[in-house]
């Protein structure tokens, strides 16, 4: 079996990591962390998907590299580097070298041409390489044994190339990719590219033509005309930009495979970083993570689960710390979905409440919209009871909104979710307060981080758990009289589309008629209607 190897593109990652995490995380002795969070996460989901035997992260140094010597202005206007994020950089090193992952630097070289050099010399070595960036630029390194992950989103969102995406994705294999990037430019380094030229123009161009020296053979046959006279009025700078976007694949430096083979982790001294950034998720995860690369795991747990936002309390130790508690997690697995319409589904529910387990939380999200001058719309009810996923679709529905409203107060349960301060006052407008909060997600990221109070759920479930949820949809909710849910593009929302009210209810006391919700409100998506059998997800 052909051994691989992972080559990782370390500023770049580490710059994605800092501007994915939207809020500073900060120490208590005041060290920003997000940098070194984000990239941990990305770097572990990135080796437990993909185990290597062979494993290299790449780094920039300031020294300046053969292009600035060709280009003066190679990569001038890039902004400096956040002070914040400058600080994280060392943490990140540490945290490698316990790790024993080896660190690839070289004055006069970029990162990409060290993870050029190591992909080229590990496919002659017969060693299957893939490349984990954020940066379009390596996707020229694709080949039929070297592959490129390329981040799509945030910090767990990932795209996978081989020389059939490339060819699918852009209409031409990835030895084109360089021509491409040296006809439109690279605004990021400050490749010129031919003015005027963009992406889809490039992609063209490269199509019909192939290489740039093969481009400017043939400008007579380059069309339009205005195009044509771009081509053959800057030939040289599209050889020069050429020469600026290709990466290096034999640099003069050493490739050492042994000192790259996975090593067992140095576990006190991650355990003592971990405990200097206050990161108590990976201090959990440690262990289990650390046996991996020993070759001794542990038995897996629901550790990271997305159940483990709906956790068991745990009694603790006198003086022990809370936050240190091993969640007790509900298994998202096991989950079973229950969707119910019609009043006649509700014993099910009634049931589930009436056996709960009194130490495990029920989860609830009621979606709608609200404006707190009139009475809010209720279109959907989302309850978790222990391991039942309820989901009761009350739109035009007043006798199912009534009888489900009245099934949650009587119940004898705690209630745990996001906001739930929204929640309670739709209930209580409706006359159906619930009974005791055991605890919002929302306020409690509020005590931890009183000055990012802004934060989304999908935030704060990557902060404080390291959970990857989607963010809410940038387009607008719309709820149809019959309960189906569309989407509504930005520039419709202010009409809103028609919006029932619960059959039985005074319909002067309707909400107004745009039927969007916000995104405090879209956040029910955690605890969303299941899709469709027939649904499909693309790349976006």
């Amino acid at each position: 079996m052909t051994e691989k190897i992972t080559v990782i593109d370390g500023n770049s990652l580490v710059f994605r990591a800092y501007y994915a995490m939207q809020n500073p995380m900060v120490t208590s002795k005041g060290v920003y962390t997000q940098a070194v969070f984000g990239f941990l996460n990305m770097l572990t989901k990135a080796l437990d998907d993909r185990p290597p035997d062979y494993v290299a992260i790449a780094f920039d140094r300031k020294a300046p590299t053969f292009r600035h010597l060709e280009y003066p202005e190679y990569k001038a206007g890039r902004r400096k580097t956040p002070d914040e994020l400058h600080m994280q950089i060392p943490y990140v090193k540490d945290i490698l070298d316990a790790m024993g992952i080896a660190v690839l630097e070289a004055d006069g070289f970029e990162a990409d041409d060290l993870i050029g050099t190591v992909c080229k010399r590990a496919e002659e070595a017969g060693l299957e390489p893939l490349v984990i960036t954020g940066d379009r630029d390596e996707l020229q390194l694709v080949s039929e044994r070297t592959s490129v992950l390329l981040t799509k989103k945030g910090v767990s969102e990932f795209s996978l190339f081989t020389p059939e995406a490339m060819r699918e994705k852009y209409g031409f294999g990835p030895e084109l990719f360089v021509d491409y990037k040296a006809l439109m430019g690279d605004a990021s380094d400050n490749i010129p590219g031919l003015p005027g030229v963009g992406e889809k123009t490039a992609a063209k161009l490269v199509q019909q033509f192939g290489t740039v020296e093969n481009l400017l053979a043939h400008t007579d046959e380059v069309t339009p005309e205005r195009i044509r006279g771009i081509v053959e009025e800057n030939g040289q700078l599209a050889v020069m930009s050429k020469r600026l976007a290709t990466i290096v694949t034999d640099a003069p430096v050493d490739v050492d495979f042994g000192a790259m083979r996975v090593r067992p982790w140095d576990v006190p001294r991650l355990r003592e970083i971990y405990t200097e950034l206050e990161f108590r998720m990976f201090l959990k995860r440690l262990d289990a993570q650390a046996a991996k690369y020993a070759g001794d795991a542990p038995p897996a747990t629901n550790e990271g689960n997305v159940g483990a936002a709906f956790s068991r309390p745990q009694s603790l130790p006198s003086g022990s710390d809370p936050r240190d508690a091993a969640p007790t997690s509900v298994d998202a697995d096991s989950v079973e979905t229950v969707a119910i319409d019609a009043v006649g589904g509700l014993g099910a529910l009634k049931n589930a409440l009436s056996a709960a387990d009194k130490d495990l939380p029920v989860v609830l999200k009621l979606f709608g919209g609200e404006d707190h001058v009139k009475p809010p719309v209720v279109y959907a009810i989302f309850i978790l009871v222990n391991n039942t996923y309820f989901c009761v679709d009350v739109a035009g529905n007043g006798a199912l909104l009534r009888e489900t409203l009245a099934a949650l107060k009587a119940a004898d349960v705690r209630y745990s979710g996001w906001n739930l301060q929204g929640d309670w006052y739709k209930m209580h407008r409706f006359g159906a307060q619930a009974g005791r909060i055991a605890d919002d997600v929302q306020i409690a990221h509020y005590l931890l981080a009183p000055s990012n109070g802004g934060a989304t759920l999908a935030q704060i479930a990557l902060t404080h758990a390291g959970l990857s949820v989607p963010e809410p949809p940038d387009m607008a909710r719309n709820v149809t009289e019959k309960g189906q849910y569309t989407l509504l593009p930005e520039n419709d929302m202010q009409t809103g589309g028609r919006q029932s009210l619960p059959s039985g209810f005074d319909s002067r006391d309707a909400a107004p008629t745009s039927s969007f919700v916000t995104n405090d409100e879209i956040v029910g998506a955690a605890f969303s209607r299941p899709p469709e059998k027939d649904n499909h997800s693309g790349d976006g």
